[in-house]
């Protein structure tokens, strides 16, 4: 922005220049994590839980707020990609968090929880980040009817919900009512009579289910391995006692002296007379 043909901003005047920086800053802010349930509450309240969102696009703190929390999202939106991107974040987000670690271990600081290179826990990391921090977030985004998405058709042959023929009967007299008035409310309820059968896609929600299944996934298979080397690890302890146990009995018979038989005894015996002296 410092060449004067990037700089969008050239037009505004003091006051609005002042007034956005105050918003971008505000927006940046937002980022922090330290302060993320707090954004998450207060966004909580005014969204509600009836399913109607109580955001008031007229006030300017509600608007606020939604803008903080729409860049919140997209500050933590690897999950939200599909399973190649956002194993390409992933690596880079890990490889900065290994590197935090290096430089607190040479200043012979405690390493930070997941930083530790020498102990890697990602597929654990990423898993708790998804259920506490990301999903959490657009849950709560979507009860806002902000979350993007597109309106699937319903299947040929698919069942109409239960009553709607009755609806559409008092539809249909509200709307001849309408229409001798002029209003565009029976426009709305033919909007949302259609949409009321149908379902919404929304790419985004895919991905990060799709995304915490798989490090679900890599969890259980690490934990199976652990299993598996800590019963092979036992097995090797018991198996050691028993082999040692076995080296000592068969050392202990070959260091025992051998002991002559009744005939060894009679021979000997009867060699030593004859050798006696007339």
């Amino acid at each position: 922005m410092s060449r004067p043909e990037y700089n969008f901003l050239a037009n505004l005047d003091h006051g609005e220049f002042k007034r956005f920086r105050f918003l971008v800053i505000e927006a940046i802010l937002a980022t922090d994590l330290k302060k993320h349930f707090d954004f998450l509450a207060e966004f909580n309240a005014k969204v509600g839980d009836e399913g109607v969102s109580g955001i008031d696009w007229t006030n300017e703190n509600d608007r606020m707020l939604v803008c903080q929390m729409c860049i919140k999202l997209a500050d933590v939106n690897g999950p939200l990609k599909s399973k190649e991107l956002h194993l390409q974040w992933t690596d880079g987000i890990v490889n900065e968090f290994y590197e935090q670690g290096d430089e607190e271990a040479g200043l012979g600081l405690p390493v930070s929880p997941f930083m530790d290179r020498s102990a890697p826990q990602l597929a654990k990391l990423q898993e708790s980040f998804i259920a506490h921090i990301v999903a959490p977030l657009c849950s709560s985004y979507d009860a806002a009817a902000l979350m993007p998405g597109r309106w699937l058709e319903p299947a040929d042959g698919e069942a109409e919900p239960e009553g709607e023929e009755e609806e559409e009967e008092e539809e249909d007299t509200a709307e001849d009512e309408d229409a001798s008035t002029g209003s565009g409310a029976s426009q709305r309820r033919r909007d949302s009579r259609r949409r009321s059968g149908r379902k919404v896609f929304c790419q985004i929600t895919h991905h990060i289910l799709e995304n915490h299944e798989m490090w679900k996934r890599v969890i259980a298979a690490e934990e199976e391995a652990e299993r598996g080397d800590a019963i092979a690890a036992i097995r090797e302890e018991e198996e050691e006692p028993a082999s040692k146990g076995e080296e000592s009995i068969d050392g202990r018979l070959d260091d025992r002296e051998e002991v002559p038989t009744v005939e060894e005894e009679e021979s000997l015996q009867s060699g030593g007379k004859e050798e006696e002296p007339e």
